[in-house]
């Protein structure tokens, strides 16, 4: 029991270590409104926690140093080998409450915001979202940046409350977009989609001798992110009969591996498939009926991962998992039906992570043989406690 609670104990205490991890940098060049320009290193705009500040340092001098948004004019990034551009600008935004609005006014204020360049030409196409997930998108031509209106908002009458929307952002584009018939066609049938209406704003920057496309943002389609993890997993012998009934005292064995994450660019940058490849031995005893195991076995996982969008990511986990024995394993008082050469699982858990650092507490069932009706009476299980480095 003491070792069950110092194991939940470290689990806790954990999310505190990991808020402690280093600032990720990403290679930049920074234009100031004063005119200076910078070349160095800058964290990527998180809109999560907003973006009145950055740290940048330079090569010169790795001591970071805050830039507040009001002082920078544009940013070029470099992540993943692909560009990233924000521009600072002082723009109107739509005032718009973390519940729906009632009524259909729109109120606008004066803001400077970080946009993120999605499109830029002839005619712009920005994004900024804010500290609570909302979506803004902008339109820019000729230096002047407009919001483009689609939201829900709520009419009261008559004992009712009935929702409508917002969606003038079809007339805004059809009037920036007149002089290009191929655009101008298209819009009535599209749908408010990030993708949807970036691929329009470029067909309009290519359509016609007098336009230009300057850049548009890109995606790698998948992102791939190998770690490396290692920690305890508590293991034992149960009955069929009751799942967390324990036939023996069980027994602490260590896990070390490798995992890989392979993640779709639509993601929120956790999300995605993964794989993991194990030292797992097992291990358990009981002095009441007289068995003991002691079995090495080289473990593949395979599953998928959903994640929050937090400042330290929340994930759950699942997926099967195949193991084979590897050396001589040491099994007293027990047949190979319960040990067996070869195990088949599913495992399912919840992880925290950072940037990098990463904890999980997963558990573990095999074989999945007990879901038949002449599987063995008794089965394996684990709970693990496992800390990784995502690269």
């Amino acid at each position: 029991m003491a070792r069950l609670t110092l194991f939940f104990a470290l689990l806790l205490a954990l999310p505190l270590a990991l808020r402690a991890q280093l600032t990720t940098y990403y290679p930049a060049k920074i234009w100031l409104k004063n005119g200076e320009r910078l070349t160095g290193e800058i964290e990527k705009p998180d809109w999560q926690k907003g973006t009145e500040r950055l740290l940048y340092r330079s090569k010169s001098d790795p001591e970071p140093q805050f830039l507040n948004t009001p002082e920078i004019d544009k940013i070029i990034l470099t992540e993943d080998q692909l560009e990233r551009r924000y521009l600072s600008r002082s723009v109107q935004r739509l005032y718009l409450p973390d519940t729906m609005p009632v009524g259909d006014t729109l109120l606008y204020v004066q803001d400077t915001l970080l946009l993120q360049a999605v499109v830029e030409g002839t005619l712009g196409f920005y994004y900024h979202e804010t500290p609570g997930g909302r979506a803004n998108y902008f339109l820019e031509k000729g230096g002047v940046f407009t919001q483009l209106v689609q939201h829900s908002y709520h009419r009261v009458g008559s004992g009712r409350r009935i929702r409508f929307r917002h969606d003038q952002w079809q007339e805004q584009l059809l009037t920036v977009m007149s002089d290009c018939r191929a655009t101008k066609d298209r819009i009535p049938k599209i749908q408010f989609t990030d993708e949807g209406i970036k691929r329009l704003f470029v067909q309009y920057n290519e359509c016609g001798s007098r336009k230009r496309l300057d850049y548009e943002l890109e995606f790698k389609k998948w992102t791939l992110r190998p770690g490396v993890q290692a920690g305890a997993a508590f293991t034992r012998v149960s009955t069929r009969d009751r799942i967390f009934r324990d036939a023996g005292t069980g027994s602490f064995a260590p896990r070390i591996g490798a995992s890989l994450l392979l993640l779709p660019f639509q993601g929120d940058g956790r999300s995605g498939f993964l794989a993991e490849v194990l030292y797992a031995p097992f291990r358990t005893t009981d002095d009441f009926d007289n068995f003991e195991v002691d079995a090495d076995y080289l473990q593949l996982n395979l599953g998928v991962r959903n994640s929050g969008i937090a400042t330290v990511f929340g994930s759950i986990f699942a997926g099967f998992s195949i193991a084979r024995q590897i050396g001589d394993p040491i099994r007293t008082n027990l047949t190979d039906r319960v040990i067996q050469p070869t195990q088949l699982g599913l495992f399912g858990g919840f992880s925290i992570s950072g940037e990098h650092v990463e904890v999980s507490l997963c558990y573990e069932i095999d074989d999945i043989g007990l879901l038949s009706p002449n599987a063995p009476f008794f089965y394996t299980n684990s709970l693990s406690l496992m800390a990784g480095y995502r690269f």
